[in-house]
């Protein structure tokens, strides 16, 4: 009877592992969506700056206009406007890029947390598989056991 207990302490101990080892991959994946959220959310800010420069770019361009149209010297005035529009394409160029692969690069992160984390979940699986064929197995040869 000592024996019996024993093993169903153990087993309950077993358990109770597993289940911290299920708590834990729970809290990384719930981490992993927090981050996820946190790099859309950055992405979204992102995408709004680059709109607010986009609407200063085309004030900028419309200021640049009217002094072309006011302006005698208009080859000044034209270089003026090419110079500040071709500064203007490459700073929003840069910083989309920036952005852009910074957001990939979040989400790639994301992903493979996600997966390695399945991974673990897999692996418990399996462990609790081996561990409750091992399990049936020792008290199938438990003596006084009879096989149906």
């Amino acid at each position: 009877m000592a024996d019996w207990a024993a093993m169903v302490e153990a087993r309950d101990a077993e358990i109770e592992q597993l289940r911290g080892l299920l708590r834990v991959e729970k809290e990384r994946a719930d981490s992993a969506i927090d981050r996820e959220e946190t790099a859309e959310f950055a992405v979204e800010a992102v995408n709004t700056e680059l709109l607010r420069v986009v609407e200063h770019t085309d004030s900028e361009i419309d200021r640049l206009r009217t002094q072309v149209a006011d302006f005698r010297g208009w080859r000044v005035a034209l270089y003026e406007v090419m110079r500040a529009t071709a500064r203007s394409s490459r700073k929003t160029a840069r910083s989309a890029n920036r952005y852009r692969l910074a957001w990939l690069s979040a989400r790639r992160r994301a992903a493979d947390e996600a997966n390695f984390g399945m991974e673990a979940l897999d692996q418990a699986r399996q462990e609790i598989t081996r561990l409750r064929a091992e399990l049936s197995r020792q008290t199938t040869d438990a003596p006084g056991f009879k096989k149906s």
